[in-house]
């Protein structure tokens, strides 16, 4: 369900940038990871791994990755443009 409402959440606004912030700021993400994306990248967010060597931030790269993937789909271009007549 998290990632039907990430890729609604985009279908409205039409905005890239303010869906990834928006999954920054919501659930139990937050603006700090949000500040250390903008201030290094967010490869290196991502790529962070934890002790046990598992990735640190492995639901938020699912969740943007399935929101990158939906915004470069022709899925998106369809339901956008239904958006805007």
């Amino acid at each position: 369900m998290q990632f039907t409402a990430d890729r609604a959440g985009l279908c409205i606004s039409g905005d890239l940038k303010a869906a990834v912030r928006t999954i920054f700021l919501t659930g139990k993400f937050n603006s700090e990871l949000f500040d250390e994306v903008l201030s290094s990248s967010l490869d290196t967010l991502l790529l962070k791994k934890n002790s046990d060597e598992t990735y640190k931030h492995q639901e938020l790269a699912l969740r943007l990755a399935n929101l990158f993937s939906f915004y470069v789909s022709a899925e998106y271009d369809s339901v956008r443009r239904k958006l805007l007549k």
